[in-house]
């Protein structure tokens, strides 16, 4: 029973920070325009000889810069957290194997993270940061490309999650009806004598 209460916190802190990230880089993206609709008298002195389109472009270039070293930080964070959860289920718990094949696959979509789509994602957006919004570009292309594998990775990875969530619940759920059926018949072997 512990060992669960113990996979559950550490899927549940996981995917919190899966969600928590997703919020920081949304955010992220949308700070050169509070910027630019907020500065202060001081900022708007110091940046006068700057166009705007420049100021912009250095704004959002800054903003993408920190979503991606938060994101190279994340994924090796997930890497522990992907390994520690998936030896913790082996090696400290009786998980049947659809636990087990759930976790090593949320494993799994974290190394192709970390090993592959984040560096690709990194590259290519460091590649394309200056180009202007209606130029075409392959770099770019590829870009929303990667990007949206990397969504469709967490989603299967949150999907996984809650997978195993679910079969966290069922056995739970089970176990304690089990445990509800053993005190019914030891209270009623108790009232029979």
């Amino acid at each position: 029973m512990r060992v669960r209460r113990v996979a559950c916190f550490l899927l549940g802190f996981w995917l919190s920070g899966s969600l928590f990230m997703a919020l920081v880089a949304a955010q992220n993206f949308r700070s050169p325009e509070r910027v630019l609709l907020n500065l202060s008298p001081t900022a708007v002195m110091s940046t006068r000889d700057l166009p705007p389109a420049q100021m912009r472009g250095l704004l959002q270039y800054q903003a993408a810069e920190t979503n991606r070293w938060l994101y190279s930080i994340w994924d090796s964070v997930q890497i522990g957290l992907a390994a520690l959860f998936f030896f913790f289920l082996l090696f400290g718990s009786q998980e049947g194997k659809i636990s087990l094949a759930l976790s090593l696959a949320m494993l799994l979509l974290t190394l192709l993270e970390w090993l592959y789509l984040t560096p690709e994602i990194t590259a290519l957006g460091r590649l394309t940061d200056f180009l202007p919004a209606a130029a075409p570009s392959p770099d770019r292309s590829k870009l929303w490309v990667m990007e949206g594998g990397y969504k469709l990775v967490e989603v299967l990875k949150w999907a996984a999650g809650t997978g195993l969530f679910a079969s966290f619940l069922v056995v739970r759920l089970r176990d304690a009806g089990q445990d509800l059926n053993v005190v019914n018949k030891a209270d009623h072997r108790h009232v029979n004598r």
